[in-house]
């Protein structure tokens, strides 16, 4: 009672792609218009499939998590669809009353539709959209859509899984005439929101739509994916820097046990020279006898000190204690040179930025090699839409692009479109174009959620 009062309404602008889910609440008070909430969250990896529900629990587990992450509170949606299970055509009747157009459209319906039109496969609706004159005779302009009805049960499944009511589903490149703005409502001009999977085009002549497309363009943001990437590589190089630090503990184990072997061959060394001088001294004294009993007066040593001397050999009185300070002087010390550690470090870590280097320039070349690919499938999908608009007789040229969705700060996505095409490229602010105040205290990239802004207002309206 007191929103009826206060004449507040509030709804949901819900937008399920390949790759997120994106929502925006807006709310109607006095013919103002403001956003009060928006939010998106990505979706598990082939839950979506080229705009059709693949896996409607998943979708909607993550419409609940959306739900709550992003603090909604409106569970009444106006959702979108866009595939390849969408037909949309445009075509004429008779000017004749209303009642009875009802039973003629639906009889001949199935003459525009390549598809059956069995209510319990297909749903089936259509719009009048105006009036025209066809060889003096007067007709109604007449808007057909028809969807499968599994196809569409699976959205409604999500929505139920979360607990939402979808208040009502729009077919998505139909919902982008809400974003032409005054100064192109009298011209022919072709507005195209790029999205994951599937993006949408509508070409608009005078206000009035004249052709809608749904466009597989495989766009896919790939720095989910490659972070993925660079934390497997991350981890891998994690492993294995545990199994070089490994391997040098091993190896620097295995050197400790060298040193030690080098330290025994030592001290068997020191022990040998020991024996040896202690047997010179031995056949020093022998031979001094010897040559005391030739009375030789120049031979003669009178002492033991003389003897050591003649002979030039060092007296060893306690041979242990001689082995072990020389082993305390000459000791084989493991080699600990900071110098070459610091250096090894250096070079460890300069080819670790050569090769983190090399792979982002890889990343990149291969970033730029798929954009170059996708941005020529999108810019001949655009080309071959209104190509084939203006091939069909008596029809104004289209005079301008107005784009909005992913990636349309890209200035040479723009430049393609521009000089392929042949037309000027305006990138669109809805919240201009729809008159919408962002009332929340963060900032919104409006273009991105041009559909989930235009089904939001859509549903105000009705």
């Amino acid at each position: 009672m007191l929103k009826k009062l206060l004449g507040k309404k509030n709804i949901i602008g819900l937008e399920i792609n390949d790759k997120e889910i994106k929502a925006v609440e807006l709310s109607e008070r006095k013919g103002q218009i403001d956003i009060v909430n928006f939010g998106s969250k990505n979706l598990p990896k082939g839950a979506v499939k080229e705009g059709i529900v693949v896996k409607p629990d998943i979708v909607g587990q993550t419409l609940a998590e959306l739900w709550q992450e992003s603090k909604f509170k409106e569970r009444n949606v106006v959702m979108g669809l866009a595939n390849q299970n969408v037909l949309v055509r445009f075509t004429s009747f008779p000017k004749v009353d209303k009642s009875k157009l009802d039973n003629m459209i639906k009889y001949q319906a199935s003459e525009y539709m390549p598809v059956s039109l069995d209510k319990d496969t297909v749903v089936f609706d259509y719009s009048i959209i105006g009036e025209t004159v066809q060889s003096d005779n007067d007709m109604w302009e007449v808007l057909m859509v028809a969807g499968k009805r599994d196809m569409i049960d699976g959205f409604i499944t999500s929505l139920k899984i979360a607990g939402l009511n979808p208040k009502e589903i729009e077919v998505l490149p139909l919902s982008l005439l809400g974003l032409l703005n005054v100064q192109n409502e009298k011209k022919v001009v072709a507005i195209v929101d790029i999205s994951y999977g599937i993006s949408n085009l509508l070409i608009v002549d005078s206000k009035k739509p004249r052709l809608a497309r749904m466009m597989p363009t495989a766009y896919e943001d790939e720095s989910e994916e490659e972070s993925e990437d660079e934390k497997v590589k991350e981890d891998r190089k994690e492993d294995e820097d545990k199994d070089k630090e490994k391997e040098k503990e091993e190896s620097k184990e295995e050197t400790n046990e060298d040193f030690e072997m080098i330290g025994e061959k030592e001290v068997k060394e020191k022990e040998a020279e020991a024996e040896y001088a202690k047997n010179e001294i031995e056949e020093g004294k022998e031979e001094a006898a010897a040559s005391v009993t030739d009375n030789s007066e120049d031979m003669r040593i009178d002492s033991e000190d003389e003897l050591v001397e003649e002979l030039d050999v060092e007296i060893i009185d306690d041979p242990e204690a001689y082995i072990n300070e020389e082993m305390e002087e000459e000791t084989v010390e493991e080699p600990v040179n900071d110098m070459n550690q610091d250096d090894d470090e250096e070079i460890k870590l300069f080819l670790a930025k050569e090769e983190r280097e090399l792979e982002e320039e890889k990343i990149q070349e291969e970033t730029e090699e798929y954009m170059d690919t996708w941005n020529f499938m999108l810019v001949n999908n655009i080309r071959v839409s209104v190509d084939f608009y203006q091939s069909r007789g008596s029809v104004e040229p289209v005079e301008k692009i107005l784009l909005c969705g992913k990636n349309t700060d890209d200035e040479n996505l723009i430049s393609s479109i521009e000089s392929q095409v042949g037309v000027d490229v305006e990138v669109i602010d809805p919240l201009k174009v729809l008159a919408i105040n962002n009332s929340v205290d963060k900032d919104i990239n409006a273009t991105e959620y041009s559909l989930c802004l235009c089904l939001a207002y859509n549903g105000l309206e009705v």
